[in-house]
């Protein structure tokens, strides 16, 4: 018979069940906050060469994801020692801050709505292309794989005048202790 997981925990203190019974582990987690407009996964874009059907990213979206590379590698450095990848469940949670069209920034009651997060982007691009985006630069030079990722959140809001776009990611890890 098979041990169930009970429904009413969080993922939180599943991890933290882990660790009580996992001493050479602990349960980490990381905050990560990116200066940088959130951008979208595209879908790959394809074409034929002497017969042959070859597939290509578009160069916007291999900039960006350099860009996103150099961020979280500062980020992770604080964490991981070289070359090494964060294994295990991992807990996913992500903020998207976009600036809104200008109609917005011109109207105050507008403006009200998303100082209280009422109003939200619900505008294309879909919320898990920003997820696969940011998935993508992290699999195989962060994490190990992003099937890792067992429980997801992403949100998109939209910045007031005097704040800057940005993304801020959470994860939720378990490491290997250091002993010593």
């Amino acid at each position: 018979m098979s041990k169930s997981i009970p429904k009413n925990k969080t993922i939180e203190e599943i991890l933290a069940d882990l660790d009580e019974n996992n001493p050479e582990y602990v349960t980490d987690w990381i905050i990560i906050e990116l200066d940088s407009d959130p951008k979208s996964s595209s879908r790959a874009r394809g074409t034929v060469v002497n017969g042959k059907q070859l597939f290509y990213e578009k160069k916007e979206d291999k900039r960006y994801k350099h860009l996103l590379t150099e961020l979280l590698d500062i980020e992770f450095s604080d964490i991981l020692e070289d070359g090494e990848l964060i294994e295990g469940p991992i807990v996913l949670n992500m903020n998207l801050f976009k600036i809104p069209p200008k109609y917005i920034w011109e109207d105050e009651r507008l403006l009200y709505l998303i100082s209280k997060d009422i109003l939200r982007p619900t505008t294309k691009p879909d919320f898990d292309n920003y997820g696969k985006i940011v998935c993508d630069v992290m699999n195989k030079k962060f994490i190990k794989d992003d099937s890792q990722i067992i429980q997801g959140n992403i949100g998109k809001y939209f910045i007031l005048p005097d704040e800057s776009p940005r993304i801020e990611i959470q994860l939720t890890f378990r490491l290997k202790k250091i002993v010593g």
